[in-house]
């Protein structure tokens, strides 16, 4: 079964698969013809499969879709008669939310979706932290890299916020890897933290934290708050 994503990956497969059940090189090669590939791309990127959401029926359609195209190549499932595995998955979704920021004796209540977003956790039914929050800049801990912004701060018990991106000293064939991966999440949770929260930030106003939410799907090491592209706040 496919995802949401991976239709490309999915249509050259299908060639390389047909080559291993004894097509020549000269009809794989037309097997991946343009036409062929757009063939495979309009109805797995059609809006009728909805986007392919995991578990939804345009996911089911479109592994469908790779299941027929699989017996039209003369494939045998692998251990069974069905071409497909059965995988349990887990949804985690945000039933409440509260955030309330305490400073020089003034507590302030944010609101959900307005002021801040929560990601949900795939392990946790409830999870509350009141601690103190430490800023701790990008949030990369590369210390074999030359670089760490957790190098004089200790963070254990309290709550991390850090600023999107990555530093510009960072080689730029690793800087993808913390800008864009949980490797900044599985950080502050291996040192201790109680929460994260990423701040988002436009460049011509860098004390306005907004943004967009992380991808429901990308795992999240310890529960995680910040501002959505409408909240912005001074």
């Amino acid at each position: 079964m496919m995802g949401q994503r991976p239709a490309v990956v999915l249509v050259l497969a299908l060639c390389f698969v047909a080559s291993a059940v004894g097509e020549t090189r000269d009809s794989c090669h037309h097997a991946i013809s343009a036409a062929r590939i757009r063939g495979h791309m309009r109805f797995l990127a059609h809006d009728l499969l909805e986007g392919r959401e995991t578990g939804t029926r345009g996911f089911d359609l479109a592994a469908a879709y790779v299941a027929a195209q699989f017996e039209g190549m003369g494939l045998d499932p692998l251990e069974s008669t069905s071409y497909f595995q059965e995988v349990p998955l887990r949804q985690a979704v945000v039933v409440d939310s509260t955030l309330e920021v305490r400073a020089g004796g003034k507590k302030v209540r944010l609101l959900p979706e307005r002021d801040f977003v929560v990601g949900g956790h795939p392990m946790l039914n409830k999870y509350e932290a009141d601690a103190e929050v430490v800023f701790v800049g990008y949030g990369v801990h590369a210390p074999e890299l030359g670089y760490d912004d957790y190098d004089s701060a200790g963070v254990r018990g309290k709550v991390v916020a850090f600023f999107d991106g990555v530093p510009e000293s960072l080689p730029e064939a690793v800087r993808g890897y913390f800008e864009f991966g949980t490797e900044k999440w599985s950080a502050a949770a291996k040192l201790g933290a109680a929460a994260a929260s990423r701040i988002p930030w436009i460049a011509s106003i860098p004390q306005c934290a907004t943004g967009n939410a992380p991808s429901p799907s990308a795992p999240t090491p310890i529960p995680c708050a910040f501002p959505p592209r409408t909240g912005c706040r001074s």
